[in-house]
């Protein structure tokens, strides 16, 4: 691309504007329609003139941007809404208040769109393999039809016809991931569309730095507590989610549901510190370093969690008593011309105890803030077998 002053003062403009709103990230217009669909519920899709049965599979087939915009609205400030009512209605967000911000990157937009249009015209689509090509295609047409994502872009003559909808997802993930290294921030990627780029392009790896630190600190605690195998995260190991914590509450709609996350997000000081943790993290990890202090409140949980679900043991298996052995000494006194005292050590007894005291001395004790957090919604999490069919009764109620 030329040197153009007006574009490179575009660029500044857009970063430091999403810097002045408290936005570290940009996520992939996927995931925000995802989560758009699932707030709405079945009585939105209905009234958008959606197959309501066809939405509800695309938003299961999903679950892992499901999961990724709650993990979003639980540990960032504020959530970006970057033209996304330019491709579908943006009205459920409206329940976010303050939280969504709206974005319009039209300065830099249409200079970002040629260049995008050059790296796909030089993308060899040979690179995939066939098979592989196939099932893109199939998923993405059927997706795509099912959630009314009707954004169709002229990628250039290698996506026309059957590889259409692969090139608009390519184009819009190419702009979007300018937008995300522009501002230095997080790009936040739809698993589909991640896979595609990663295959055809040699991506910049800042924007995608903090989700590998990320991925690497939550994945043995994911170990311990993954139950769920109707869940793939495709690679993003993220903390548990809020979403487990929430429906143990048994909200009676989506709405309701997203009320009591806004709820904790903004009024439980467990989960302010959570957030506030995070936060620390993510700077860290922006400026290519460790916080180790932070991170070993992660070792902390996953330490815990495997001394109540020790591997390769069924939870009836666990014995309910929680046994120490404590160590008893006492004091005796003799008169030996002026008082004095003796230690006598009394050996050692052992004290038995309800497993669930033990685990409120965790909780409660030991645990604080964002420890808390993470370890109940951990703990949430080693419960449920099934996040979509909990999901499901939910938006089919809505």
């Amino acid at each position: 691309m030329t040197h153009d002053p007006y574009f490179e003062q575009a660029q500044n403009e857009w970063a430091v504007g999403l810097a002045a709103a408290g936005i570290d990230f940009v996520p992939d217009p996927f995931v925000i329609r995802i989560a758009d669909l699932f707030i709405g519920g079945k009585s939105f899709a209905t009234r958008s003139n959606l197959d309501p049965d066809a939405v509800w599979s695309t938003i299961a087939a999903n679950a892992d941007s499901l999961i990724a915009f709650f993990h979003l609205l639980m540990t960032r400030d504020r959530i970006p809404l970057i033209d996304y009512n330019i491709t579908f209605d943006t009205t459920n967000f409206n329940e976010l208040g303050e939280l969504a911000v709206p974005l319009h990157p039209f300065s830099i937009y249409h200079a970002l769109q040629e260049r995008a249009k050059a790296q796909l015209a030089a993308f060899d689509m040979a690179r995939i393999p066939p098979s592989r090509l196939s099932e893109i295609r199939a998923s993405l047409a059927e997706g795509l039809r099912a959630v009314g994502y009707g954004w169709a872009p002229d990628a250039g003559p290698a996506f026309e016809g059957e590889n259409e909808k692969i090139g608009a997802v390519l184009f819009g993930g190419l702009i979007f991931g300018a937008y995300a290294e522009i501002a230095s921030a997080d790009h936040i990627l739809q698993p589909t569309r991640h896979e595609l780029l990663l295959s055809l392009t040699q991506p910049d790896e800042a924007p995608f730095w903090g989700e590998q630190q990320e991925h690497e600190l939550f994945r043995r605690l994911n170990d311990v507590v993954a139950n769920d195998p109707h869940v793939t995260l495709h690679d993003r190991e993220l903390p548990p989610t809020v979403l487990h914590y929430v429906l143990e509450r048994e909200p009676h709609s989506t709405q309701s549901l997203l009320e009591t996350v806004l709820s904790l997000r903004a009024r439980d000081t467990d989960f302010v510190a959570y957030r506030n943790w995070h936060r620390e993290l993510r700077n860290a990890w922006r400026n290519g370093r460790h916080d180790e202090a932070a991170e070993a409140s992660v070792l902390e949980v996953t330490r815990e969690l495997r001394k109540r679900f020790p591997a390769g043991k069924d939870a009836l298996d666990i014995p309910a008593l929680w046994s120490r052995e404590l160590g008893l000494k006492a004091k005796v006194g003799a008169e030996v011309g002026a008082k004095a005292e003796v230690e006598a050590d009394l050996g050692k007894v052992t004290v038995s105890l309800p497993n669930w005291i033990r685990s409120w001395l965790v909780e409660g004790v030991r645990f604080r803030s964002h420890r808390k957090v993470l370890l109940r919604m951990a703990l949430a999490k080693k419960r449920s077998d099934n996040l979509p069919l909990a999901l499901r009764r939910l938006w089919y109620d809505s």
